[in-house]
This record gives C-alpha cells, sequence and structure tokens, in this order.
C-alpha cells in the first residue's frame, strides 16, 4: 500500500473500500499531518472527481500534478509542503482558498493563477515570487498574503489601490 493510500486509510476509516470504490461520493479529504514520511504519488487524488476540499498540509507533497483532475475544487491548502510548480492548478477554476504557506521549498510564479477568478483568499507568504501581475485581473480577491517575498512594496502598494476590498498582508 502506498503512503497516500495509508493516509487515505487512516482518514477514511472504516469507510475506506467504500469511498475507493465510490470516489465520487466524496467531497472532502484532510490529510493534514498524515503523512510523515516524504510523499511523492499522489495519483490516486485524481480519482475523487467531486472533490471540493483538499488538506495536504504538512504532508511534504511536492508533485502536484494529479490535482489538475479536481476542476471541481474550491479550497485547497498546501502549507508546508515542498511545491515549486503550480501549473497543475491553472484549470481550476471554481478555487476559492489557496494556501502555500510555509513552504518547504518554492514556488517562483503566480502566473497559473492568473485565471482563476473565483479566487477570493491567497496564501503565498515566504515564497521567491518577484510579481503581482499575473492576479492583477483577480477581482474577488478578498485576502492576499505576500509577506516575505520579492514582490517590490510599489507592486504591492498598485495592487491594493486597484483592489480596495483586499485585505493585503505584506
Amino acid at each position: 500500500m502506498k503512503k497516500i493510500e495509508q493516509a487515505l486509510l487512516k482518514f477514511f476509516g472504516e469507510k475506506y473500500e467504500s469511498y475507493m470504490l465510490n470516489p465520487l461520493t466524496v467531497k472532502n479529504i484532510d490529510l493534514e499531518d498524515t503523512l510523515y514520511e516524504e510523499v511523492t504519488d499522489i495519483g490516486v487524488l485524481s480519482i475523487f472527481s467531486e472533490l471540493t476540499y483538499l488538506n495536504i498540509s504538512g504532508t511534504g507533497i511536492g508533485n502536484i500534478t494529479p490535482l489538475k483532475k479536481l476542476k471541481k475544487l474550491q479550497i485547497l491548502y498546501a502549507d508546508f509542503c515542498k511545491i515549486t510548480d503550480i501549473e497543475p492548478l491553472a484549470e481550476l477554476y471554481e478555487l476559492r482558498e489557496l494556501d502555500l504557506s510555509a513552504p518547504l521549498d518554492s514556488i517562483t510564479t503566480i502566473e497559473p493563477l492568473r485565471d482563476l477568478k473565483n479566487l477570493e483568499k491567497l496564501y503565498i507568504p515566504d515564497h521567491q515570487i518577484q510579481t503581482l501581475k499575473p492576479i492583477l485581473n483577480l477581482n474577488k480577491l478578498q485576502i492576499l498574503s505576500v509577506s516575505r517575498t520579492d514582490i517590490p512594496i510599489d507592486e504591492i502598494k498598485e495592487f491594493k489601490l486597484l483592489h480596495p476590498n483586499c485585505e493585503v498582508w505584506y
């Protein structure tokens, strides 16, 4: 059994087999801090196509490619992970909340988020991001956390002017 499947067994408990046979019934998965060893393959998560909430915080996951199939995902918590490429999130148009805080590795661009028009909360502190330009058109943002990034203060101020209803943490 793969490490990710062990975590799902722990999360689902006695309903594990039922959910694995009927993955469309699963809407929420919370694996926070359940994977104490590095997980390299989370491919099994792609079968949960009706998922709206996923928490992989504290798992150390780096490759999130399988998540691109989770088109109904609205909330993704992935803090304390090793994610460097967020391109798999580019077509998750239902995403409302994304937390990539406290990275164990760093993303350098938020370009893949440019078309996520439903995004309301974005937590990307401590990453080597240098610009907010890709997300200037995300008008539903209510919270943006960019503390300890490489984004120039003038650009942050410009963002705040363009989005007066968005609380910006920097």
